[in-house]
């Protein structure tokens, strides 16, 4: 090997060119940016799959502890009293229930239809993200005669949901929910959602 190719290979040898740094660091950003994207849409996912377990568990200890269909007296205290709440989302005072966002799940009896007092059920989870407020009123619809969501605050003991009412079997004109209503309803970034069962 002659001397001029030797001091070409050794230049080569040396270290990165300005561009090759700056192709390594553009491909490492890249990767960065999806890496968090995906794994921020991956989160919101499995959130929304938390809020529908915890929904669904909660549900199924109400119907547990009431007397045909009959809910009056039926709270989240009287649920975590009876060991029927999720115990991995009961509050640190062991009172009431937390939902998957860091709000609360709110259980009361309902009236409605004209029917007798405390004939159906309600929960009711604030704080709930839009994209998983969208994901869950999609995915729990079906299971309730009523859905609300919206920024509003959970319905005291008398009332029903009166805004963002996305299903409601009960209406001259049944309401059924479809994904530009949901999407509709669920427009803040936190919002309640409201199901009623019987």
């Amino acid at each position: 090997m002659n001397r001029f190719s030797q001091i070409r290979s050794s230049r080569r040898q040396q270290g990165l060119t300005l561009i090759e740094l700056l192709l390594v660091l553009v491909v490492v950003l890249a990767i960065a940016v999806v890496g968090f994207v995906t794994f921020g849409q991956t989160s919101a996912s499995q959130r929304a799959q938390a809020g529908q377990q915890a929904l669904l568990s909660v549900s199924s200890g109400v119907k547990a502890l009431s007397n045909g269909p009959n809910y009056t007296g039926i709270t989240e205290a009287t649920l975590v009293t009876a060991g029927k709440a999720p115990s991995n989302l009961v509050n640190a005072v062991g009172t009431g229930i937390n939902n998957p966002w860091g709000g609360t799940v709110t259980v009361l009896a309902k009236t409605v239809n004209g029917g007798s007092a405390g004939n159906s059920y309600m929960v009711c989870m604030n704080q709930v993200p839009r994209d998983e407020c969208n994901t869950i009123v999609a995915s729990s619809h079906s299971s309730f005669a009523m859905v609300s969501a919206g920024a509003t605050a959970c319905p005291t003991a008398l009332t029903l949901p009166t805004a963002g009412i996305l299903k409601n079997i009960y209406a001259a004109t049944p309401v059924v929910p479809n994904p530009t209503a949901i999407a509709t309803a669920c427009n803040s970034e936190i919002n309640t959602i409201v199901w009623i069962g019987v």
